[in-house]
């Protein structure tokens, strides 16, 4: 079969922490805190997460502006939550501008050769991620911008995978039908949910050293060139 596209998410597909950039954030907070180490666990770094969203105009986020006000009250409030009452508006812009998310991230070792020869090979791809409006801004500060022609985020769609909306949004965006192209995820109700919308979709995990085809897994990127060249 011909594809005439081919779309990735981002956190797990693309891209997963970057632990030297984790770690010097948290020695950075550490100090700041006057400690020894820092380190949060997710459900601590969510409850921030949700008690921002309930403060008025940081919710729904639809702009960078938004974006950037939402990350500086998150470091604003870890940082009261942990003793410090001065200055914290000044300190948590300076964390935001140097630490936010999308700069703790990094791509997986075989991310870019696969993207690089994917455009060679003259598909079109798109980014599809349930996240914020600085999802091109994050692709491009891991230097893969230039394999892509779009960027679809949650945020800006309104709906997160796997509605239809966002995967609708994201073949708009194209001109492309879901019959004739590929999407790869890292989470299987993503996957088969795209799958449902007539996607050929892979899910990628990572544990996997053999692609498994007729389950529609994959254990790396690499494993989609595989698939490709079957």
């Amino acid at each position: 079969m011909t594809f005439k596209a081919i779309f990735l998410d981002r956190d797990g597909t693309l891209s997963g922490e970057d632990s030297v950039k984790i770690g010097e954030r948290d020695r950075v907070i550490a100090k700041l805190l006057g400690r020894d180490t820092f380190a949060q666990t997710y459900e601590e770094k969510m409850g921030i997460f949700w008690r921002v969203s309930k403060f008025p105009g940081l919710w729904p986020i639809k702009t960078l502006e938004q974006e950037k006000l939402f990350w500086i009250r998150w470091f604003q409030i870890l940082l009261e939550d942990n003793g410090i009452r001065d200055g914290t508006v000044d300190l948590a812009a300076e964390l935001r501008e140097k630490y936010t998310y999308y700069k703790m991230m990094a791509p997986f070792p075989e991310t870019e050769r696969v993207l690089k020869s994917l455009k060679r090979r003259g598909y079109p791809m798109g980014v599809i991620s349930d996240t914020f409006p600085s999802l091109e801004v994050s692709i491009k500060e891991m230097g893969l911008a230039r394999y892509f022609e779009s960027f679809t985020a949650s945020s800006l769609v309104g709906a997160g995978k796997p509605d239809p909306r966002i995967f609708n949004a994201a073949l708009a965006s194209l001109g492309v039908m879901a019959k004739d192209s590929i999407f790869v995820d890292d989470t299987k109700e993503e996957a088969d949910g795209a799958r449902q919308q007539g996607f050929t979709s892979f899910l990628i995990d990572r544990k996997l050293k053999q692609p498994d085809f007729s389950n529609w897994a994959i254990g790396t990127l690499d494993h989609l060139l595989d698939f490709l060249d079957k």
